[in-house]
Formats: C-alpha cells, sequence, structure tokens
C-alpha cells in the first residue's frame, strides 16, 4: 500500500494543530503492551516509534527506555517533534528524524538487529506491508517486540446522556468523508482486520512466526469489555477540542482540497457535523426519527458482498461515489433487480456525466451521447477525458467495470438499458446541440419538459419495464406511460428547482424562458435582491409546474405489488413533496442549494417505507403546508390552491374519509384492502354523549340548590304554565320584592 501524501505534506500551521487536537493514548495501553513484551523476554534498552507525528505516542513510551528514537516521512511533524522534545528514562534527548517507514533501517544510528520494541502508533495502515516487515526484520532483535495499534473511532459512553444521538452524528459524518477515504483509511475503520502479517506478504518474513502473534480488541465498535467503562478510562471532549479533532482526520484533509472555496463556511464538511451537533443539541426532537431509522428499520432485502465479484464490488464502490442516496434506496430492491438496477443507473449516470461536463468539447460530446449504447457492448472501454473537477469522473475511467457486468445480467434486462440509453443518448445530445448555440436553450414549457422527459422520465420507463415483466407492478402501468413519466417529471422538476443557484453559477440553466421571462427581463435578474418578490413569484410557477404531476405519483404508487419496489419508488417522492414545500416561497433558493432537515428526511424515510396510505399522509401534509404559505400576492395564487385542492381530491378518492371499507381498486380488478382500523357505531356514540349532558346537568342542578335557588317556586310556575315569566314578574324581581309566601323581603344583591 503507498503511503499517505496527506501527512507528509502538511504545512507548519496543520502540523502544529495536528499536535495540539490529538488526545494521548491511555496509559493503560503502554502498561498491557510492556506487561507482553516484558512476558516474552523483551528488553527495554532501545525502542523505535515509525510514524510517530509530532511524538506524543514516542515521548509517553521513551519513559520506560534508555534510548528511543522517533520516524516520520513529514518533515513539518518532525519539526513539531523536535520542537516538544522528551527524554528517555536515564535522561537522554529523544531523536527524532525524517524516514519513510520502507526505508527505517537506513536511518543512522539505528543498531541491526538491536531494537527492542518497535512500535506503531495509528499509521501502519499507510506502509507497503511488505517492505516494512523487511526492514523491521532487519532491526529488531530476537525475543524483541513489534507493536502496532489503531484507534477505530469515538465513543460516547452508554451511560453519557444522548449518547445514541451523538454516535449517530459521529457515524453520519462518516458517511460524508466515505468518498475520500482510501483504502488506508479503511483499513484502519476496520482495525486492521485485513493488515498483511509477515505471513501472509509474499515471501514471508520468517523473523516474525505466526505463533508468537497477538491481537487484543477493546471496547469495539462502542460495546464495553468489561461492560463498565471503556479500556483506558473515559475523557471529556469540549466542543472546541471535537470540532479541532475532526479536522485532522485526513479523508477531511483531502475533502477540503477538493472543496477549497467552501473553507471556513459554515459548509465546511467539519463546520457543517458541528452545527449539525448544535443542531440537535437545541432540537433534540430531530434526532429521535433518524435514531429510529437506523437502529429499527430493516431494508426489505439485503446484499451478501461475499458472494459477489471483484468487478461487481467495485460497481457498487462506484455507485456510492456517485450517489449516497441511491445506494441507500437500491437496498431495498428484491435482490433479482438489485444488480441490473445498479447496473442500470451507472450507466445511465455516466452518460449524464458526459452530457453535463462543460470541458468537453461539443464536437466530441455529441457523437458520444448519441453512440453510448454502443460502448456497452465493447470490453475494457472507458473514458478519461472528462474535466478535473468532474465529480464523477472516476466512474468514467472505470466504467469497464461497469461494461463487464452488465455482460453477465439476464438480456431481458440488459435489453431494456441498452433502448433506455439509446433513447437519452439522442436527446441529451439534442439539449447539448441546442445549448451550444443558445445561452437560453430551454425556451419553452414543452422544450423543458422534452428535457426532463430525457433525463428522467425515460428512467421512470424502463424501471417500469422491469417491475412489470418481473411481476412485481401492475402490467396495467406498462399500458399507462404517463404515470411513469410523472414520477419522472416530478423527481426532475423537483431538483431544478431546488439547484437553481448552483446551475447558474455552474452557467447551467433550465428554467425555460416562457416562465422567468414573465417576470424578469434576464434569467440573471432573479438572483439580484432587488428582485426577490418577482423571483419568488418565479419560482411559484415553477412549483405549479411540478406539483401537477403529483396525483399522477401517487396513482403509479398503487400498482406497485411488491414492499421493496414499493419502498424504492416511494421514497424519493415524499422526499421531492417535502422539498418542493421546502423551496416554495423561499428566496434562499436564489442563494444557496437548500436540503430539509436530516430529522425531516429520516421520518420520510419511515413513512415511505410503510404502505400507500403512510405515504398518501405524507402528500397532503406538505401540500396542506405549500397552501398555508401561498401567498395572496403571487400571480399564481389560485392556481397553487387548486393544485393543492387537486391533491388532497385524490388522496380522497383512494380513501374517503367516511367510507367504512376503503381500499384501492387496481386495473386487474383485485380490491386491496387498506384500513383495518376498528369502527365505532354510531348508536354507541350517540348513547355517550347524551350520558356526558345527563351528568353535566345533575351537577348544574346541584350548584344551583346548593346556592339557595327555590325549585318549589319553579316547579309552582311550570305548573301554572309560566313556562316564559311575564313583564310583572320581571320587573318584580329586578326590584327586589318578589315574596308571594309572606316572607322577609330579598334585597337585590345579598347572597
Amino acid at each position: 500500500m503507498a503511503s499517505d501524501p496527506t501527512f507528509r505534506s502538511y504545512k507548519p500551521d496543520q502540523a502544529q494543530k495536528y499536535a495540539a487536537s490529538r488526545p494521548s493514548y491511555p496509559p493503560a495501553l503502554y502498561e498491557h503492551i510492556f506487561a507482553e513484551h516484558a512476558a516474552h523476554g523483551g528488553g527495554f534498552e532501545f525502542l523505535v516509534d515509525v510514524g510517530c507525528g509530532p511524538g506524543r505516542a514516542t515521548q509517553d513510551l521513551a519513559l520506560s527506555f534508555d534510548h528511543a528514537v522517533g520516524v516520520d516521512p513529514g518533515q513539518e511533524m518532525i519539526n513539531v517533534a523536535r520542537g516538544r522534545g522528551g527524554e528517555t528514562k536515564q535522561g537522554e534527548q529523544i531523536r527524532f528524524e525524517v524516514c519513510e517507514a520502507e526505508r527505517l533501517a537506513s536511518v543512522p544510528g539505528l543498531p541491526r538487529g538491536g531494537v527492542d520494541l518497535l512500535t506503531v502508533a495509528t499509521a501502519v495502515h499507510w506502509f507497503d506491508m511488505k517492505k516494512f516487515w523487511e526492514q523491521a526484520a532487519q532491526l529488531v532483535r530476537p525475543g524483541g517486540t513489534v507493536a502496532f495499534w489503531v484507534k477505530g473511532s469515538y465513543f460516547c459512553h452508554p451511560n453519557m446522556p444522548h449518547a445514541v444521538e451523538v454516535n449517530a452524528i459521529q457515524e453520519e459524518f462518516g458517511r460524508v468523508i466515505a468518498p475520500y477515504m482510501q483504502p488506508g483509511n479503511v483499513l484502519a475503520e476496520n482495525m486492521y482486520d485485513d493488515l498483511e502479517l509477515p505471513w501472509t506478504v509474499d515471501p514471508t518474513q520468517t523473523a516474525f512466526p505466526e505463533d508468537k502473534f497477538r491481537r487484543f480488541n477493546w471496547d469495539r465498535g462502542g460495546v464495553l469489555s468489561d461492560g463498565k467503562d471503556f479500556f483506558g478510562g473515559t475523557g471529556e471532549f469540549s466542543m472546541e477540542l471535537y470540532r479541532h479533532a475532526l479536522s485532522t482526520v485526513s479523508p477531511v484533509t483531502r475533502w477540503r482540497e477538493a472543496h477549497p472555496e467552501l473553507g471556513g463556511t459554515d459548509q465546511d464538511v467539519v463546520e457543517a457535523a458541528y452545527l449539525q451537533f448544535l443542531y440537535f443539541v437545541v432540537h433534540p426532537t430531530q434526532l429521535r426519527p433518524i435514531i429510529e431509522w437506523k437502529l429499527l428499520h430493516k431494508p426489505a432485502y439485503t446484499r451478501d458482498p461475499s458472494k459477489e465479484s471483484a468487478t461487481l464490488k467495485d460497481c457498487f464502490k462506484w455507485l456510492k461515489l456517485t450517489s449516497r442516496s441511491f445506494v441507500m434506496v437500491v437496498q431495498e430492491l428484491n435482490p433479482d433487480l438489485v444488480v441490473p438496477v445498479t447496473l442500470y443507473y451507472l450507466v445511465l449516470r455516466g452518460l449524464d456525466t458526459i452530457e453535463d461536463d462543460m470541458t468537453i468539447s461539443l464536437k466530441e460530446k455529441e457523437p458520444l451521447l448519441r453512440n453510448f449504447e454502443t460502448v456497452l457492448d465493447k470490453d475494457g472501454w472507458a473514458f478519461d477525458k472528462s474535466g478535473p473537477d468532474e465529480k464523477d469522473r472516476e466512474l468514467l475511467v472505470h466504467f469497464d467495470d461497469v461494461i463487464k457486468e452488465l455482460k453477465l445480467i439476464d438480456p431481458k434486462y440488459r435489453d431494456i438499458i441498452k433502448d433506455i440509453t439509446h433513447q437519452m443518448g439522442n436527446g441529451m445530445a439534442d439539449y447539448a446541440r441546442m445549448a451550444e448555440n443558445d445561452v437560453n436553450s430551454v425556451k419553452t414549457v414543452e422544450e423543458y419538459e422534452l428535457y426532463c422527459h430525457y433525463v428522467a422520465g425515460l428512467v421512470g420507463d424502463g424501471l417500469t419495464r422491469f417491475f412489470v415483466q418481473d411481476g412485481f407492478a401492475n402490467p396495467s402501468l406498462k399500458t399507462q406511460p404517463e404515470l411513469s413519466e410523472a414520477m419522472g417529471q416530478f423527481l426532475q422538476k423537483t431538483n431544478v428547482i431546488r439547484d437553481v443557484r448552483e446551475d447558474f453559477d455552474d452557467k447551467r440553466r433550465f428554467w425555460p424562458k416562457e416562465i422567468w421571462s414573465k417576470h424578469v427581463d434576464n434569467f440573471e435578474n432573479l438572483f439580484d435582491p432587488k428582485n426577490r418578490e418577482a423571483a419568488l413569484s418565479c419560482s411559484s410557477e415553477m412549483v405549479l409546474n411540478a406539483l401537477r404531476h403529483a396525483d399522477e405519483c401517487l396513482a403509479y404508487m398503487e400498482g406497485i405489488k411488491e414492499q421493496g419496489i414499493f419502498n424504492f419508488v416511494a421514497i424519493p417522492q415524499t422526499m421531492a413533496i417535502a422539498t418542493l414545500e421546502l423551496v416554495f416561497q423561499n428566496p434562499k433558493v436564489f442563494e444557496t442549494n437548500v436540503k430539509i432537515t436530516k430529522g425531516d428526511a429520516a421520518q420520510l424515510l419511515i413513512d415511505s417505507s410503510q404502505d400507500l396510505r403512510r405515504v398518501c399522509a405524507v402528500f397532503k401534509r406538505y401540500a396542506r403546508r405549500i397552501h398555508q404559505k401561498n401567498n395572496p400576492k403571487d400571480p399564481n395564487f389560485l392556481n397553487i390552491s387548486v393544485a393543492c385542492a387537486k391533491i388532497e381530491r385524490y388522496i380522497e378518492s383512494i380513501y374517503p374519509l367516511n367510507d367504512p371499507e376503503p381500499g384501492v381498486q387496481l386495473a386487474d380488478g383485485n380490491l386491496v384492502a387498506i384500513d383495518d382500523q376498528p369502527k365505532i357505531d354510531t348508536p354507541y356514540l350517540i348513547l355517550a354523549m347524551l350520558g356526558m349532558l345527563f351528568v353535566i346537568s345533575a351537577i348544574m342542578i346541584g350548584i344551583a340548590y346548593s346556592a339557595g335557588v327555590r325549585f318549589d317556586v319553579v316547579v309552582k310556575e311550570l305548573a301554572n304554565g309560566n313556562i316564559f315569566p311575564g313583564r310583572e314578574i320581571f320587573f318584580d324581581v329586578q326590584q327586589g320584592n318578589v315574596n308571594d309566601r309572606g316572607g322577609h323581603p330579598a334585597v337585590y344583591g345579598e347572597l
């Protein structure tokens, strides 16, 4: 494995921050290493610490040895280590040298065959292990020890308040930086399970026999080894130290190198995690659905990577790099469809990457797009001419993996993939030619919807053909292409609205001139704060254009027969309706890329993986929120209100509010029950209401009697037919002189 260049290329300030942010290892670890070393006859004369970084572990270990040397390939790391200094148990200064692990024996002054303990603290995953073991064999004395260790991740003690939530935030951070992890990072994350040892390298190193090997695990995965405390105790991390520690992780450095414009902003990967942590502290309810989804949800089906070929594993790796969200939903699919749908996505993503790449000339791009389906038959075909900043470049560089796996799937899937690729490639080529000739390439709503058809509607068409031919969807969906078209249009239009700022910055525009020209003279004016009201009216019209597909999306989902397929289809659709509500009347869409919160997203995942009733409830909820945000001053106010009402009416046509036996009628004549909640008979409700009225009346009469009300007078008047008192009686009462039984006169106001 090649050494990681990240740390060796550190600048002085980076090395200083690294040294200040990384905590020491627990004394219990050193004690355990020394005990094992001594138990096998090891001495304590000479220590060599390889990959020492700023020398923290070297300083701790050196206190038990006569001589100590720290070695690291990074000059600035060694400069920091020398500045920090350190002494051995004899008071001798620790010596720090710049050298790679693969050339360790070349360091001046290291005694060949005279090193007692050679240590590597969380660094061996960057070594070329074959060369490292060769060097170690030359230096370590017989009976000496090579010890290396890794700290996989930080975990909160399970007794700490909100420990599960904090661990979930750290897990999410890991997923964000995953695309920037190198093989060494993965090796460390897996706790060196796959590390090459002396007897697994070629040739083997007999100086280190396998029967002398010892491995120890503590608190793996955050599970306490003794059930009480973490090995070596626990420590407190301030939020500031937590932020600095995350900044020293090598994938973070690579993320920042790839996104220099985001450094120092709240969109920086570490700042985003830090702010997310603070957000969840203040909004703990947002964490609840995240934890529920992570802990309780099980995908309808799961892959078995042990049965996959090396190229198929690579395909899933490219899938993860191109779309983490798609990786999640594809796991919901039936096992028979996981690989075909994954390859289908990768083929179309490769096509889309070529179309999006503004560094490729039209002369080269157009024939590539129009003939892309032909490369699917060419063994070893790959494309390395994408721009260096194209985020999905690696997929095309390794496209031969996709082609190889594509040839292994059932021809019925491959034929669909090639047909959709042919249609989409030609459509994208037409669009690319229009964009080359006119910056306002999307002029009319019709052209806008044609573009959405090519990039999304066709995707839905291909997926529907997959589902129907395998019996996972109602055959009627194949004869109603407008439903699958609506699914694609709804998703793509939502993305176009949400990404308007990002597309504008990349010199792409998809909002049709037919719409935006009603509100501003030039498209650029939408992003001028002075035109914010006009921009919001324009975005409202775009939202209105997307909303009209919502009921047909629900109609499509009615035809899905299998739970995994339903989850796969429903999750993106509920995310889309929630995103539409977020962007509606939201001026931030013209400033940045807005996204729904992770808590809301997790709740949508939970709702979308249940049944159609829950999905309809999501659509109704967000349609009502859009209606509530609707501005009467907006020229689209009435039409948006009608569109929201249309969604609700459609949902009520599926689930009537007063239908005692609601159901969904599919085209094949089957009635699917959708509500098994117990019903309460009307007579029981009436009796309950009458009983309540009786109790309330009795209480009121009791209070009146205790206050001195003369019910005998009331009964007498009623017996005489005086249901309503006449004017004389009313007048006398006001004067306080009613006393027809000869008692003392009543005084007004007396109790």
